[in-house]
C-alpha cells in the first residue's frame, strides 16, 4: 500500500473529519441545558470551522491526484477502516451527552477527537508520496497545537470561566 495517498486526499479526509466534529459540537450546544457547556461547544464548533477554512486554503495550493490502488476499492476500504474508530462516529448515541457534565468534560471530548485525528494523520503519513510528507507534517503540527491549546484551556477552566480563558 506504499504511496497510496496524495497529500490532497489526506487534507480532504481531514476536512470531512473536521466537518463531523463541527456538526457534533453544534448538536451538543443545541441539546445541552448548561449555558456554560453550550458556550464551550459553540467555541469548539467555531474552531473547527476555522480549521476547515485553513485546510481548504492549503488544498487550493497543492496538486491533486488520483489514488493508486492495487485492487478495486483499496483506497476507500482503508479510509473507512481508519475513520470507523474516530471519536465522532458515536455522536448518535444518546448517552454521549450524559457524559458531558462540565466544561472540562467538553474539553476532554474535543481532546479525544484531536488525538484520533492525530493518529489517523500519523498512519496516513506512511502512505503519501515522499515529496508531500511536509504537508502532512504541517497537519500533524497543527493538530498537536490544538491538543496543546485544549489542554491549556482545561487547566484555565479549573479556576475561571470560559470567556476569561479564551481571552488569554
Amino acid at each position: 500500500m506504499a504511496n497510496l495517498f496524495c497529500a490532497s486526499e489526506v487534507i480532504e479526509i481531514s476536512i470531512e473529519a473536521r466537518k463531523k466534529g463541527m456538526d457534533f459540537y453544534k448538536r451538543i450546544a443545541k441539546r445541552t441545558k448548561s449555558g456554560e457547556i453550550k458556550e464551550t461547544f459553540k467555541w469548539l464548533a467555531s474552531e473547527e470551522e476555522r480549521h476547515i477554512n485553513i485546510l481548504n486554503q492549503i488544498l487550493g495550493k497543492i496538486e491533486k491526484c488520483q489514488p493508486f490502488e492495487l485492487y478495486p476499492d483499496e483506497y476507500s476500504l482503508y479510509v473507512q477502516a481508519l475513520l470507523k474508530r474516530h471519536t465522532f462516529n458515536d455522536i448518535k448515541k444518546k448517552d454521549f451527552l450524559k457524559k458531558i457534565k462540565t466544561n472540562a468534560d467538553a474539553i476532554d471530548t474535543a481532546t479525544e477527537y484531536e488525538k484520533d485525528s492525530l493518529l489517523i494523520l500519523y498512519e496516513m503519513k506512511h502512505f503519501v508520496r515522499r515529496a508531500e510528507i511536509k504537508v502532512i507534517n504541517r497537519l500533524i503540527k497543527s493538530t498537536q497545537n490544538d491538543i496543546y491549546r485544549l489542554n491549556n484551556l482545561k487547566k484555565c477552566l479549573t479556576s475561571k470561566d470560559l470567556k476569561t480563558c479564551l481571552l488569554k
